[in-house]
């Protein structure tokens, strides 16, 4: 198995910060999903995603331990101290996990680099105040996950799969080059199967129609509550059931398509994964 190239991986678009967390994040889903309840949500306090272990099997532990992830992309050469300022920013992390998410039970600091023995020892001795078993995840870690179908990530972030802006320019001028003249970008149309790879590949740019939707539903519910004044107050309680449920609907369409459009599908699809749908109101509305 060919090492994790970190050079590259720096030179991928976006911030380091950012793919990083992604990656760990997508690693983690592909390999833990199926054995409890996966959320990471936008810029959630504390763990950036976690994991309730409701089946047996689970490499991780047993049904009912709780993981939460905080992933640390700290530009610092091997075997340095992390300093007082890191320090503090994981307790607060460790700190701000027991106020939004107190039924966690694991919690784990993923960085790229192992930490130096005197900040490892620090950080465990956190354990015993945080309530929570601490763990320490490294590159390591992610070297043993990017395996069988994962290796498509271990491709994507560190192979043959990167794709920048300037590798598809490049792809797209020879492609462009084999027809020549006929090739005239401001006639071309595209195909209804590239719109539906784009879909599936989630382009954000293809996916607004959330975005209008949810306006829309918005919209409607607005007009809806401006009109109830003469309503009665047994059918005026039925119609704000309706304008929540679909303002509930709206806000997970919206959630939706912000996280397709910033880039984040796994984020986006354990966003939904994590949302609950309002109940739909009664059929028929009382008299």
């Amino acid at each position: 198995m060919p090492e994790l190239d970190w050079e590259g991986f720096r030179a991928l678009p976006g911030e380091a910060t950012r793919n990083f967390e992604n990656l760990c994040r997508a690693t983690a889903f592909h390999s833990y999903f199926r054995y409890g309840r996966f959320a990471a949500l936008a810029q959630q306090p504390g763990v950036e995603f976690h994991l309730k272990i409701d089946l047996t099997d689970c490499p991780l532990g047993n049904p009912g331990r709780w993981f939460g992830w905080q992933t640390k992309w700290w530009d610092l050469a091997a075997g340095r101290p992390i300093g007082a300022n890191r320090r503090a920013d994981i307790v607060d992390s460790i700190k701000t996990t027991k106020e939004h998410e107190p039924d966690i039970t694991d919690w784990v600091l993923w960085t790229r680099r192992p930490l130096r023995s005197s900040d490892q020892t620090w950080f465990y001795n956190l354990e015993s105040a945080s309530e929570m078993r601490l763990h320490l995840w490294t590159e390591d870690n992610l070297d043993e996950l990017l395996i069988g179908d994962a290796e498509l990530l271990r491709q994507a972030y560190f192979g043959n799969l990167v794709l920048t802006p300037d590798r598809l320019a490049a792809q797209h001028r020879l492609a462009a080059a084999e027809v020549g003249e006929r090739w005239m970008p401001e006639v071309n149309q595209d195909s209804a199967a590239e719109q539906r790879l784009r879909r599936i590949l989630a382009d954000g740019e293809w996916w607004q129609v959330l975005g209008v939707v949810a306006s829309e539903i918005e919209r409607f519910a607005l007009a809806v509550e401006e009109a109830m004044t003469p309503l009665d107050e047994t059918l005026a309680s039925e119609v704000a059931a309706i304008i929540g449920a679909c303002r509930g609907i709206a806000a997970v369409l919206e959630v939706a398509y912000q996280e397709l459009r910033d880039g984040g599908a796994v984020t986006a699809l354990t966003s939904l994964a994590g949302a609950t749908v309002p109940p739909a109101p009664l059929q028929t509305p009382s008299r």
